[in-house]
C-alpha cells in the first residue's frame, strides 16, 4: 500500500540476517514493483483471447456464408409462392391467414440469412474522411423515436477537437446502431427507462468511443462470450447473436479494438478504439499497391 492509499502488485523476497554464531538478528527484505510485468501478462492474455476469437469468427464466417447462399434461393421461392397464393381469389380466407404466416416467417428467415452474409462478408471498407462524432449523431437520430418512447435519456460528451479519420461511414454507423440497440433493449427490459452516455476523445492518435448504459449489466461468464457468433441471451426469435460479432469484425477491419466492461447491476460500457488515419496515408498506401515490382 502506497502513501497515497493506492496499491501496487509486488514481489517480495526476504532472508534472515545472522551473526557469526548463526543467530538471527534481523530480516533483510527486498520488494520489487511488478506492475509492468502484470500489465504485460494481461495484455498477452487479452491478445491470445482476441486471436482465438478471430479464429472462431473466421471459421464460422465461412460456414455462415455457405449456409446463407444455399438458403436464399429456396426462401425466395417460399416467399414468392406464399404471396402469390395469398393474393388468389380461389383460396379460402382461413388458408390465406396460414399463407400470410408462412410468408412472414420466410421473410424473417431471409433477414437472418442477410445477417449471416453481413457477418461473413470479406470486402474491404470503403473509407472516406469524416468525423466519428457525425456518425454517432446519425446513428442516434435513427433511434430517436424508440429512445424517446422507451424513456431513454441520451448524454453526449463529444470531444470538440476530435480529429477526422479515414473510415467507412456506413460500417461505423452499423457498429454504433448495434450497440445502441442492445443498450436500449437491456435498459427497457430491466427498468422501462434508462440513460445512455456516449463519449468521444482523442488519445495518442487513437479515437476512443464509449457507450455506457445504466442497465442490468453483464455477468462475467457472458462477457467472455459476448462477441462469439450466435451467442445471445435474448429469447428465441428476438435475436440471432450476430450483431456484436459483426461489430467486432467491422472494428477489426478498421485496425481497431473493441471490448466491454461490466458488472451485474452496474450497467455496461462498450469501448471502441479506432486509429486516426489521415487522408494522405490512404492515398499513399493505394499508390504503393500499384508500384510494387513484378518478381
Amino acid at each position: 500500500i502506497c502513501k497515497d492509499g493506492s496499491t501496487l502488485p509486488v514481489e517480495l523476497t526476504a532472508t534472515f540476517l545472522r551473526d557469526s554464531d548463526g543467530k538471527a538478528i534481523g530480516i533483510l527484505g527486498m520488494t520489487r514493483d511488478i506492475s509492468d510485468r502484470r500489465k504485460a501478462d494481461q495484455e498477452r492474455m487479452m491478445m491470445e483471447q482476441q486471436l482465438q476469437l478471430a479464429g472462431r469468427l473466421a471459421a464460422v464466417g465461412e460456414l455462415a456464408a455457405g449456409v446463407a447462399h444455399e438458403l436464399n434461393n429456396p426462401l425466395a421461392a417460399v416467399q414468392a409462392y406464399a404471396e402469390l397464393l395469398a393474393s388468389s381469389n380461389d383460396v379460402d380466407q382461413s388458408i390465406k391467414a396460414d399463407l400470410e404466416t408462412i410468408y412472414r416467417e420466410a421473410l424473417r428467415a431471409s433477414k437472418i440469412t442477410t445477417n449471416l452474409l453481413s457477418f461473413a462478408r470479406r470486402h474491404m471498407p470503403e473509407k472516406r474522411l469524416f468525423s466519428l462524432n457525425e456518425a454517432i449523431d446519425k446513428s442516434l437520430e435513427l433511434h430517436e423515436y424508440r429512445l424517446n418512447v422507451n424513456n431513454i435519456e441520451i448524454k453526449r460528451e463529444y470531444d470538440p477537437n476530435l480529429p477526422t479519420t479515414m473510415a467507412d461511414f456506413h460500417q461505423m454507423q452499423q457498429i454504433f446502431v448495434n450497440i445502441i440497440t442492445n443498450a436500449e433493449q437491456a435498459m427497457t427490459d430491466a427498468n422501462g427507462k434508462g440513460k445512455l452516455s456516449v463519449k468521444t476523445e482523442g488519445i495518442d492518435n487513437v479515437i476512443r468511443i464509449t457507450f455506457t448504459d445504466n442497465g442490468p449489466g453483464i455477468p462475467e461468464e457472458n462477457i467472455k462470450r459476448i462477441f462469439d457468433p450466435f451467442f445471445t441471451t435474448k429469447e428465441v426469435g428476438k435475436g440471432t447473436g450476430l450483431g456484436l460479432s459483426i461489430c467486432y469484425g467491422l472494428v477489426k477491419a478498421h485496425d481497431g479494438e473493441i471490448h466491454v466492461e461490466s458488472k451485474p447491476g452496474d450497467g455496461a460500457t462498450f469501448v471502441i478504439n479506432i486509429p486516426v488515419v489521415p487522408e494522405n496515408q490512404i492515398i499513399t498506401n493505394q499508390i504503393d499497391l500499384f508500384n510494387t515490382e513484378e518478381v
